[in-house]
């Protein structure tokens, strides 16, 4: 109706309740009905990183500077306990994994949270408001508690084999070094033994190195270097 009244169309014409629409008006209204559908269901928000050392990864913050759509992307499926993470490299999104993933696994990303950071009740409740589904993923199902419900380390050690501790020492050293890649290696490494046999072995450690993992790629995509009291405003 807006189009219509603007000439859009040829003539100038105010829409009444009794008007028919054109096979042209349809169309439009078509695309821009298909469209806005598809922001909603769709958009991936493109961000950088924005810090204010390049030899140290810390202190960061990923900045939203726009929406975007990618077609491929947007058929990975929601976990609240997602297998990877995104960076971008100019309009270039880039996906990489998170943890171990075997054959036939779901790729999965994250929607909204994480799991250990808000309930399954209040995760579900966004989800089902934003993107009309109740998520079913692992954690769900199995309603995984929150970070400070989980044990630190795991039980026993010896059930998952051993894992390096300078591993996710070194990981810390190359990120306080500004080396995303060589920190990703290291934490690889570590994390790699919490999905050694067939499950995984949850616990804090795991999902603060995953955490790790993905401050490192984003890290990996555009990087804006600020003054530091403009980036601690920000990340107030």
């Amino acid at each position: 109706s807006i189009l219509r009244a603007s000439g859009y169309f040829g003539e100038k014409k105010i829409s009444t309740s009794g008007d028919s629409f054109s096979p042209n008006e349809l169309f439009f209204g078509y695309l821009l009905l298909r469209n806005l559908q598809v922001l909603q269901f769709n958009a991936h928000e493109v961000y950088q990183m924005l810090r204010s050392k390049k030899d140290n990864l810390k202190p960061c913050k990923n900045v939203v500077i726009g929406l975007a759509i990618y077609p491929t992307a947007s058929y990975f499926n929601h976990s609240c306990h997602p297998g990877l993470s995104r960076c971008f490299n100019g309009k270039q999104m880039v996906l990489k994994t998170l943890h171990p993933l075997r054959s036939g696994d779901e790729v999965s990303e994250n929607y909204g949270y994480a799991f250990y950071l808000k309930s399954r009740n209040e995760r579900r409740k966004e989800l089902s408001a934003r993107y009309w589904f109740e998520c079913g993923c692992e954690a769900c199902k199995h309603d995984w508690p929150l970070l400070d419900k989980l044990q630190e380390s795991v039980a026993s050690k010896e059930s998952m084999g051993v894992i390096q501790a300078e591993d996710i020492t070194s990981a810390t050293d190359s990120m306080e070094k500004g080396n995303p890649n060589e920190a990703l290696n290291h934490i690889r490494k570590y994390v790699d033994a919490f999905y050694k046999d067939k499950g995984i072995l949850l616990c804090q450690d795991l999902l603060k190195a995953e955490d790790k993992a993905r401050s490192c790629v984003s890290n990996l995509g555009n990087v804006v270097f600020t003054e530091d009291l403009i980036l601690r405003n920000e990340m107030k």
